[in-house]
This record gives C-alpha cells, structure tokens and sequence, in this order.
C-alpha cells in the first residue's frame, strides 16, 4: 500500500480534522504506547452510559444510542476489533485520563483527529472511521516526550504527521502491532541502547535497514552512482515491522 498524499479536511460541530494534525486541545499532552495491546476484538458492551477515567464509549448512532461497545487503551486496528459494523461509528464519550484518535480506513490509514470530550458526529467523521487508538491522556501529541527505553515512529519527515510510541523492549511484526499505517514511516527517534531495524515486510523480512543507539532520523533514500550506474538503497515509507536488538 503506498502513503497516502491528499489531505482531507472536513468539519464536525466545529472541529477541524485533518490528516496529520493536531486537534482538539492540542496544547494537551497526549499519547504513549509503553506495552502497547492491540485489541483483535471484539470490544464489550457497554454496561454504564458513563466511562471509566480510562474508557471510550463508542455508539453507532448519534446522541450516545444504540450498539454502545467499551473501548480501553490500546490499538483497535479493524471494524472487528471495534465490534461495530464498517463505517458505523456516530458518537461516543471520553473518559477523563485517555483520548479517542481514529482513522478513516482500517490499520490506522488515512485522515485522522482525535478528540479528549465527548462527540455527535453530523457530518464529516459521520460513519466514516475504519480503526483507531486509544492513548494515554498525558503523553504528548507529537510524541516528542520519549521516556528512556522508548521509540517514536512518525508519519513525515522531520518527526511529524500522526506519530506513535512503543517499547524498546520489544519487536512489532506488523503495521498492527506497531500502531501506525503500513508504508508510513519518514522519520523515527530511537531512546535507547538497542538497534531499531525498520523491514519492508511484515514479519521482519525483506532487506532490513538497521540505525544505531539513542538516534532519530529522516528516512530519505540514500542514492549513489559510479560509472553511470546510479542505485538507491533508502526504506523511506516502506515499513512493515520493526525488530529492536541489542
């Protein structure tokens, strides 16, 4: 799947929403994935119109009715994982310690928002979310708030775009465990002592491209000729897991 170029920007009760931006109290911080959990699903009923500190509700009509399903913190890549049906999404509510981020296509693809209050969607996001994460309320947006033993993967060059934090300690096999769109990555920081290996195919395979300890970069191709021979050997938008070694 090739990284998506358009942009879109649409409106709900207010609230712009685009790809890549920071929304909906941006100044707050947001976002870790430490022991991140991804949720194949499916989510639980609702048993309490109101949510734990660190719960969503999400209802599949507007004003907070019908099929309502608990969403806590971790990764909900797939409509089965959200236990609603595709696209069906048109409310929910925000506990007060997490905030709700979803995605307009499965495996956290396309545009996306987030949100830390309560919403009725009446267009735009309507119907329209495909995955999602939960994440933890007082991490930062940008991810620009690594903890020792922590990396940030990033949508765009420069550590921008949507973002996600995982664990050193261990490795992501798919885009699903790794919080974020197959075929995204521009540009990570690495706050570790171990070796971060970005792989083009899942399960670790492919021609791995490997970057040292405590280091963050820009994922541009590398390009080199001789003799009118010219080759590029670059893995910019091209990972599928991610394997951390000593």
């Amino acid at each position: 799947m090739r990284k998506r170029s358009i942009h879109l920007i649409v409106l709900a009760l207010s609230l712009a929403a685009c790809e890549g931006a920071d929304l909906a109290g941006a100044d707050q911080a947001v976002q870790t994935f430490r022991n991140a959990i991804v949720v194949n699903g499916p989510a639980p009923a609702c048993t309490s119109d109101t949510p734990g500190d660190y719960q969503v509700l999400i209802y599949r009509d507007i004003l907070y009715q019908n099929d309502c399903r608990i969403l806590t913190l971790g990764l909900y890549p797939t409509d089965a994982s959200l236990a609603l049906p595709h696209d069906s999404i048109s409310s929910f509510k925000v506990g007060s310690q997490v905030r709700f981020r979803a995605f307009r296509d499965g495996v956290y693809g396309g545009a996306h928002a987030y949100w830390n209050t309560d919403m009725n969607f009446l267009g735009g996001w309507d119907n329209a979310i495909g995955s999602a994460r939960v994440e933890e309320a007082f991490r930062r947006a940008d991810c620009n708030d690594l903890r020792q033993d922590e990396i940030a993967l990033y949508e765009d060059f420069d550590y921008k775009g949507d973002c996600v934090v995982l664990s050193a300690t261990q490795s992501y096999p798919t885009p699903k465990e790794m919080g974020i769109e197959d075929d995204s990555v521009s540009s990570f920081r690495n706050n570790s002592s171990r070796r971060i290996t970005l792989w083009p195919d899942p399960g670790y395979k492919g021609k791995g491209v490997t970057f040292g300890q405590y280091r963050q970069d820009n994922l541009v191709p590398n390009s080199g000729c001789f003799l009118g021979i010219c080759t590029s050997d670059g893995n910019n938008d091209e990972a599928s897991s991610v394997s951390l070694t000593p």
